[in-house]
């Protein structure tokens, strides 16, 4: 899959090895940042639940 997608990268969207890693490194970093807004909903909606208990 990673793979596919460098490939892709390079060869479609036209990105040089250095944008294609400054592109790679920004949506890890856009992935974490969902990660942990999913994980902060995660933990309100247990306290939620807690207090529903």
């Amino acid at each position: 899959m990673l793979i596919r997608h460098i490939k892709e990268l390079l060869y479609n969207n036209g990105y040089t090895i250095k944008g294609a890693k400054q592109k790679l490194s920004d949506e890890a970093s856009d992935q974490e940042t969902k990660s942990s807004s999913v994980s902060a909903i995660r933990s309100e909606l247990e306290s939620i639940i807690d207090l529903l208990d």
